[in-house]
Order: structure tokens, then C-alpha cells, then sequence
């Protein structure tokens, strides 16, 4: 009984530790926003004018498809 709560124990503490030090090494998750690299591009930006940023489409029933189109213009001198 000993041997088997010791082999469970050594099997969570090395489960733990492959678990953080994984975490340390893989970084930023994919798709994080970082302010550095988008300030960095930021003389690549242009402005865009929303046309109809509001639509009511009324009462939807649940499951029902719903096309939705939305109107925007290039108001800045980048495309």
C-alpha cells in the first residue's frame, strides 16, 4: 500500500511540475493582442466610417438564420 500511495504521489508532483514548466516555456497563446507589435504597424492604419453600426432585426427565434450586412467606408488615405 506504501508503494502505490508513493508511485501516486510521484506521478502528480512530476505532473505538476511537466504541467508548469510547459506553460513557462510555450509564451504568448496564439491570438494574443500585444500592444507592441500593433503600435509597431501603427503607420499602416487607416479610419474607418461605420455606415449603419445599429440594425434591429426585431425577435429572432432561436435556430433561425439571419443574413446581416454591415456598411463601412475607407475614410483614411491607407487601405
Amino acid at each position: 500500500m506504501n508503494k502505490i500511495c508513493l508511485f501516486l504521489a510521484a506521478g502528480l508532483i512530476m505532473g505538476f511540475y511537466a504541467c508548469s514548466d510547459q506553460e513557462k516555456k510555450a509564451g504568448p497563446a496564439i491570438g494574443a493582442f500585444s500592444t507592441a507589435s500593433s503600435n509597431a504597424d501603427s503607420a499602416n492604419w487607416t479610419t474607418v466610417q461605420w455606415m449603419d453600426s445599429v440594425v434591429n432585426k426585431g425577435s429572432i427565434t432561436e435556430g433561425e438564420k439571419l443574413e446581416i450586412l454591415f456598411h463601412f467606408s475607407n475614410t483614411g488615405d491607407k487601405p
